[in-house]
C-alpha cells in the first residue's frame, strides 16, 4: 500500500511553497530529504508563472501580510487552472480577524487537494467562531474522541471535496469516505519549530505524485516514523536541535520497506 515514496524519488516533483519565515528552511530541507525539489516564491507578480511549472503547491498561513495573501490566492488559482495539487496549512487560523478573513477567502477562491492542521485549526474551519492562540491545541479539543474527530474530518472532507489531515499526538485523516488513525510519531517532534510545516511540505510532495488518501496516509506515516527513528538516534546529552537534524536524516534514509514495516495505522 505504501509505495509512493518510490515514485517521488524517481520523478523528483517540484514543490512551490508559500510558507512562513520561521520554518521556510526546514520545509525546503524536508522536501529535499523526501525526494522533491522545493521552490520558494511569494511575490504576487511571479507566483503564477512559478506555480504553473511546478508539480505541487504548499500554502502556509503562518506569517501573513496583505501582499502574501494575494500571492497565495493567485498561486492557488493558477494551480487549479493547471490541475496542480494544492495543500493548505491553516497555521493559527483562529488567532485573529485577519487570519479568519484570509482563510475564508482561500477556501472560497481556491480548491484544495488536502488541508492539514491541528484539531483546533480544523475546528476553526468547521466553525469560524472558534478562536485559538498561536498554534497550540485548546485543552478541550485535545479531549475529543476518535469518533468525534472522524465525524468532523468527514464533514470537512465532503464540504471542501478534499483530504483532511488532523495532526497531534495521534494523527487522523479522511477523504469523506475512508478515514484513518495513525499512531506513528514521537513527543519530541513538538519540541522544535516547523514539525507541522514540515509535514505540509511532505504531504504536498506526495500529493504531487498521487492525490488519493493512500498517498496522504503514506506522507503522515513517513513523517511520524522519521520522528521515531530520530529519537532512536539521539545519544546522551543531545537535545531538540540534534533531534531535528536526525529527523531530516531519517526522512532521507527512509525506504519503502522500512516504511511499510514501521507503519502504525488503522481504519476508522
Amino acid at each position: 500500500m505504501l509505495e509512493n515514496l518510490n515514485k517521488i524519488r524517481e520523478t523528483h516533483p517540484v514543490i512551490h511553497c508559500i510558507t512562513n519565515y520561521v520554518t521556510i528552511n526546514d520545509v525546503a530541507n524536508v522536501i529535499l530529504a523526501t525526494g522533491g525539489k522545493p521552490v520558494m516564491a511569494e511575490c504576487k507578480d511571479e507566483v503564477s508563472e512559478i506555480t504553473a511549472v511546478c508539480n505541487g503547491l504548499d500554502i502556509n498561513m503562518g506569517m501573513l501580510n496583505r501582499d502574501k495573501i494575494e500571492a497565495m490566492i493567485v498561486a492557488g488559482k493558477t494551480a487549479n487552472q493547471y490541475h496542480i495539487p494544492v495543500v493548505l496549512d491553516p497555521v493559527g487560523c483562529g488567532g485573529s480577524r485577519l487570519r479568519k478573513e484570509s482563510l475564508k477567502r482561500l477556501l472560497e477562491e481556491v480548491h484544495f487537494t488536502a488541508i492539514k492542521g491541528n484539531i483546533s485549526e480544523l475546528k476553526t474551519i468547521d466553525d469560524f467562531n472558534n478562536t485559538t492562540i498561536g498554534v497550540e491545541v485548546k485543552k478541550e479539543d485535545s479531549k475529543l474522541s476518535d469518533q468525534d474527530i472522524k465525524v468532523m474530518l468527514t464533514r470537512l472532507a465532503l464540504k471542501y471535496e478534499c483530504i483532511i489531515v488532523s495532526t497531534g499526538k495521534t494523527d487522523y485523516l479522511s477523504d469523506g469516505r475512508t478515514s484513518y488513525k495513525v499512531c506513528n510519531g514521537h513527543a519530541m517532534m513538538s519540541l522544535f519549530s516547523g514539525s507541522g510545516c514540515s509535514l505540509a511540505g511532505i504531504l504536498t510532495t506526495f500529493m504531487a505524485v498521487n492525490t488519493t488518501i493512500d498517498a496522504a496516509l503514506e506522507a503522515v506515516v513517513l513523517n511520524g516514523l522519521a520522528g521515531e527513528k530520530a529519537y532512536q538516534l539521539l545519544e546522551e546529552h543531545q537535545g531538540s536541535a540534534t533531534y531535528k537534524i536526525h529527523y531530516i536524516d531519517s526522512l532521507y534514509l527512509m525506504d519503502s520497506t522500512t516504511l511499510n514495516k514501521g507503519a502504525k495505522y488503522e481504519s476508522l
